[in-house]
């Protein structure tokens, strides 16, 4: 059996809150689901207002581009779409500074502000399903992430996603069983957490850095990115599988990265990802089943991230993401 690649330890709520302590609470600390998507997948959600929360809760801008990839499922079904807050949730007027994050996409990233009055500048980021009121439904709220602003402009992607098997069921609330990880790009979180995602390549290549943590575990499959046609493996991937695109990040890999990488040239690619159940390794030519095509656009010295999703192996689908410069 081939090692589940792309595993990674989820921030846990209680560091986020270890780290904004001293300062406001959090509206709550546990997500939940919906059963209905509130936009098309793939689509990534404007950024209504940039600089952050309006109302008297906020601090001051900070110096954090953060930005939300969402693949949180309720019972195996799209969840519903994210409206982000910059502010804690209190029961208060608040103004989102992310509307409608809608599964299977990635948002825009925005500057959120610091906390009000906290003396260790903390950014802490909460989410409401889309349309719901922050003072009527301040019970729905839940923190999906947050980080220590000590100036080096940290740029972070908060990917949210559900704990465990959601097709089990779970919590009745909302978000109640949401999870969050932190993808640090840039600068650093305060806390230990550095960027890049990734190095870039001494070649100049542009990059496709691949996430399949959102794959729920009991699909297990092994899966292949296709670059156009081609079958190169991924710069840091597993040196037993010569010759085809596992998708796999190799922990003895002198490249790290909680990504798998693939390096590429630039230009515009179509992508694509197969699912593989056999326990033997695949040859190029049998890696046809193809799925989530979509067009990639790469310059040299690029990242893209790109994140696999989907709830069956016959349904996979792929979500973009550039690192902004």
């Amino acid at each position: 059996m081939r090692n589940r690649p792309g595993l990674t330890a989820v921030l846990g709520l209680s560091a986020a809150m270890a780290l904004l302590a001293g300062c406001h609470s959090s509206a709550k600390s546990a997500i939940s689901t919906s059963t209905t998507p509130t936009a098309a997948l793939g689509q990534s959600a404007p950024a209504v207002n940039p600089s952050g929360g309006t109302d008297s809760g906020a601090g001051t801008l900070s110096s954090a581009h953060l930005r939300i990839a969402n693949f949180y499922t309720s019972n195996g079904q799209p969840g519903p779409g994210l409206d982000i807050y910059d502010v804690p949730l209190q029961g208060s007027a608040a103004t989102p500074i992310l509307t409608n994050v809608a599964y299977g996409t990635v948002s825009n990233y925005v500057q959120p502000h610091q906390l009000l009055n906290n003396i260790q500048k903390g950014v802490q980021l909460s989410a409401l399903p889309t349309g719901e009121s922050p003072v009527t439904q301040k019970g729905d709220a839940t923190v999906i992430g947050g980080l220590l602003d000590d100036g080096s402009n940290a740029e972070a992607t908060i990917l949210v996603s559900a704990s465990g098997d959601s097709s089990l069921g779970g919590p009745t609330s909302l978000l109640g069983s949401m999870q969050f990880t932190m993808r640090m790009e840039k600068g650093d979180d305060g806390q230990g957490g550095k960027g890049p995602a990734a190095p870039l390549l001494s070649d100049g290549s542009g990059e496709i850095l691949v996430d399949t943590t959102t794959i729920p575990l009991k699909l297990s499959p092994s899966l292949y990115l296709m670059i156009d046609d081609s079958c190169a493996p991924p710069v840091n991937g597993d040196p037993n599988e010569k010759g085809v695109p596992y998708i796999f990040a190799a922990g003895s890999s002198a490249i790290q990265s909680e990504f798998t990488v693939f390096a590429t040239t630039a230009g515009t690619h179509q992508v694509s990802v197969v699912a593989w159940t056999s326990s033997d390794t695949p040859t190029c030519k049998q890696l046809t089943d193809r799925q989530g095509a979509t067009s990639v656009d790469v310059t040299a010295n690029q990242q893209v991230e790109l994140y696999v999703y989907g709830s069956s192996l016959t349904a996979l689908h792929l979500a973009t993401g550039p690192i902004q410069p």
